[in-house]
């Protein structure tokens, strides 16, 4: 018997602000602010693209999840 996954629709990115963040994951907003410098992913939006003034970083809650989950493994790992 083979296992198949088939996926009838896509789920929607919940886009969050880095205030949202925080509170959803129940840390500071200056926890979070280390975490982008450690390379959490985020999308910045309006009309400048890139990390300067004016650019509004917005974060995927699956993707942050993931990135968490990994960076805690990896640490566990590195540990031992």
């Amino acid at each position: 018997m083979e296992n198949t996954t088939t996926i009838t629709r896509t789920q929607k990115a919940v886009m969050m602000t880095h205030r949202e963040i925080a509170a959803y994951f129940r840390v500071s907003t200056r926890t979070v602010s280390n975490w982008a410098r450690m390379g959490l992913p985020r999308l910045y939006i309006g009309n400048v693209q890139t990390c300067r003034r004016g650019a509004r970083a917005r974060y995927d809650l699956a993707k942050v999840g993931e990135w968490l989950k990994n960076r805690n493994t990896s640490e566990e790992r590195s540990n031992i």
